[in-house]
Parts: structure tokens; sequence; C-alpha cells
């Protein structure tokens, strides 16, 4: 049975046994002490290069720790003809758990728009079960899966990325690598998509929720990486590789590649074997080549004409969303060239070489206090950033950090020998640079700045 049809269906059976029934409710009812029944939520959503048709789906808990990220199995299930994934569902008991969801292909699984064996076989993504529980859809690409395994190579990772390299990942660094991760894919491989979009949760294809005109572009800047970086990998297999490797081994070699910021046959610990018989001029300038007039491999569409494609497979999908806007122009996007540097925050410094990769104002940190330069009052200087009162002593050490003359002597904080008292005549009777204001009598006339021992033999 067809998406559509048992959204409608479910519909109706919500109206008959109540929303509790069909995961809902949430507001009123429950038990007080917390031992409501969990309930089984829908899990829909499709993967997209393009959509697969009859493709298996398994549902596990994420485990960072794992290298594939594939923790305890909790569900599985397979994609519909219409390529949405066809009743299934998981618990509402996985409420703050973090999910991987991944697709895979079989004998049977086809593209829908080529009829044939899709082009990647294993598709993959990172989804809260929240946003499950909530009503969100699971949505994977190979720039989702791209994403994913990136942030799994650098979570531990040091700068840009916010690991501690102690040889062990956490949920918390991995989630921070994630984040990253999915602005330097969109970064590289974004052709066009603004690196802040939601990768993780944008509809590489027309669904209902596609109602209005941002919606639907952003369905299309989507759907444009996707199909530009499918012609992309398969460029470099069949033609820079001659055919000797799969597009599927390309991709896996790029998501390596991509870990030291630059696509050019290195990763961040080495040479990559796949891309030994090509120089790295070479492997760029396939990576960055105008995709745009390029046919989408195993259709007559070009990368540049996927307004068309996203209309047509409606018919297959059997979503009644309008798709007028796409078909009449009215929404339509041309797409860049892809980067072989990844510089997620646009201001012209790779991300290797940005100590703010995700903040266009800053780039350097001179001093490794944690802020940058062009913000930092004393960029050179570690224990100080801030000077409220502008007088030229950093607000750490300044004792009047709201004032410039904080005793009010008629003397500047930096230059006044006792900054605390007001001492207009700067009387320093030791010359130790303290006023004798901010000494006893003793310390005025005597210390170790000018006691001669030998004088008191």
């Amino acid at each position: 049975m067809d998406w559509v049809r048992n959204s409608m269906m479910a519909v109706g059976l919500c109206g008959t046994l109540g929303l509790a029934a069909c995961g809902g409710g949430g507001g009123g009812g429950g038990d007080s002490g917390g031992n409501e029944e969990p309930q089984s939520v829908s899990l829909t959503g499709v993967a997209v290069k393009g959509p697969l048709a009859q493709a298996d789906v398994a549902v596990y808990q994420l485990d960072v720790t794992a290298a594939d990220l594939k923790g305890s199995l909790i569900t599985s299930g397979n994609t519909a003809d219409t390529s949405f994934i066809n009743n299934l569902t998981i618990l509402s008991s996985l409420a703050g758990q973090k999910l991987l969801v991944e697709f895979t292909t079989s004998d049977s699984t086809t593209d829908i728009n080529t009829g044939t064996t899709p082009l990647i076989t294993t598709l993959s993504t990172v989804i809260d079960a929240d946003t499950i529980i909530a009503g969100g859809s699971v949505y994977a690409s190979p720039l989702t899966t791209l994403a994913i395994k990136l942030a799994r190579l650098q979570a531990d990772s040091l700068a840009p990325y916010s690991g501690n390299n102690d040889g062990t990942i956490t949920t918390a660094e991995y989630s921070s690598a994630l984040d990253l991760a999915v602005q330097q894919v969109l970064s590289t491989f974004g052709f066009g998509w603004q690196t802040d979009a939601d990768l993780l949760n944008t509809p590489p294809l027309v669904t209902s929720d596609s109602s209005t005109d941002e919606e639907l572009r952003q369905v299309l800047l989507c759907r444009q990486a996707i199909e530009g970086v499918a012609v992309v990998v398969n460029d470099i297999a069949t033609s820079l590789l001659a055919g000797e490797v799969t597009a599927e081994q390309v991709f896996d070699a790029i998501a390596e590649d991509l870990t030291d910021g630059v696509i050019d046959g290195n990763s961040s610990t080495g040479a990559i074997a796949l891309f030994s018989s090509v120089t790295s001029a070479d492997l760029q300038a396939v990576v960055e080549e105008d995709v745009s007039d390029k046919l989408i491999p195993g259709t007559s569409t070009t990368v540049g004409d996927v307004e068309n494609l996203l209309v047509a497979e409606t018919d297959t999908t059997l979503v009644l969303q309008s798709t007028t806007s796409l078909s009449e122009g009215t929404v339509s996007s041309t797409p860049t060239t892809a980067s072989a540097v990844s510089d997620v925050d646009s201001d012209g410094i790779a991300d290797t070489d940005d100590a703010f990769p995700q903040d266009s104002t800053e780039w350097l940190d001179s001093d490794g206090d944690g802020v940058g330069d062009n913000s930092d009052a004393f960029p050179n200087d570690a224990s100080e950033t801030t000077d409220t009162d502008g007088d030229g002593l950093g607000d750490n050490s300044d004792p009047y950090p709201n004032s410039s003359d904080g005793d009010g002597d008629g003397v500047n904080d930096p230059l006044d020998n006792c900054p605390t008292i007001a001492n207009a005549d700067q009387a320093d009777t030791d010359s130790d640079g303290t006023g004798d204001a901010c000494e006893t009598l003793a310390e005025a006339v005597w210390d170790d700045t000018n006691w001669d021992q030998s004088s008191w033999q």
C-alpha cells in the first residue's frame, strides 16, 4: 500500500480510536506518575538517489563508538513501490535517543526514475527519535551519508572540530562533529545550497509537506545537490579512474578525503589508495566541473533541470501536492560548481586554516584565548580580551573597568601609579612605580626596590 493511502488510513484510524492510540496525546489523560505505556509511532520517510523503491530499511540505536555507528537493531522493514517507508513503527519510549536509519538495496530495489539498480547501494542518516515522535520524517541521501561518515571520522579530532583527540568518541563530540560535517559537505557539494541549510531534515523530493514556494525551493536545492554529487562521483569512477572502481567506492573515498578539509587525494592521515593513480589537480578538476548540462546517471534529465525530475516522479510517489511552481519556473535554480576546499563560513579562509570556521567575521586567534583577533582588544595577550572603558588597560587587570580614571584624580588608570586612591601629585618617594598613597610610610621610603643591604653592615 502506498504512503499516501497509508497516511489517509492513519488519519481515519486516529479519528476512530482517539489520538493516544496513534502515538499522539501528550496533553491530558496520562498517569501523572509517568507509567504510561509506550505508544507506537509511524516511521515515515524516503531514501533518494533517486527515490529507492523496495529498499531494505533498518533502524538502529546510534552507537558513536562503533565504526559503522550501529548499535542495537530497533526495527526493520522496506520501502514501497512509491519509495516511501512502508508500515514501520518505533516506540515512543525511544524519546531522547539518536537513531541511525540505513537504507540498503536488494535484488528487487530500483531507482524509480531509472528503473535500474541505484548508483549508491547504501544510504544512511542520523535522526533524533524526538523528531519522529513529533511527526517528522527520515530523509537519507548521498549527502546525509557523507556527513555522518565524515562526522564519525572527525568527531574526536581537534580544530576545526571540537574533539579532544583522546581516542574515544563521546555522544557530545559526535553531535558537535555532525553539525560541522553537514556544513562542510554543503560547503563542498552543496552546488549553491547554503551551508546553514537543514540537510538532515529537508525532503529531497516533493512531499505532502511541500506546500509553499520556499519549501519547494529547499526541496529543489537539496535534490540538485544530490544529483550534482552523483554526477561528480560517477565521473570520477568512470572517466578519471577508467571504470576500474565503483561509484560507491569513490563515494567512500571522498568521505575520507574530506577529513583534511580539501579534496585532493589525501586525508588527514595520509594518501588515499583509491586516488593514488591520479593527480590532485585532475581530481579537483572533476570535482569542480560544471554539472548543469550533465545528465543525471540513468536519465535523460540534466542536473540543471532537476525541477522536471521532481515534477515527473510524483506520478510514481503518488504525492498530490501541487508542483506548478516548479513546472512553470516560479521556483527554479541553476547549480553552481562544487568546491574542492571546504570553507563553511565563506570568508575565503579554508576551514583547516580558520580558527573560527563557522564565523565569517573571525579567522585568527593569535593568543589562543578563544576570542578572535578582530574582536579581541588584546589579541596578543591571552589574559585579556576586553577594555570596556577604552583606557588601554584590560578589564581583568583594571580596578575600575568601567571608568578610565576610577579614583578621579585626573590620571587615567593605566598611567596612575595608585589607581585606587586619588593622588594627583603621583608622588613616589622610593621610585618603585607604586605611588606613596598606595604604600605605608615605611614602604614608601624603604622597600625591596631601594634597600641596599651593604649600607647597613
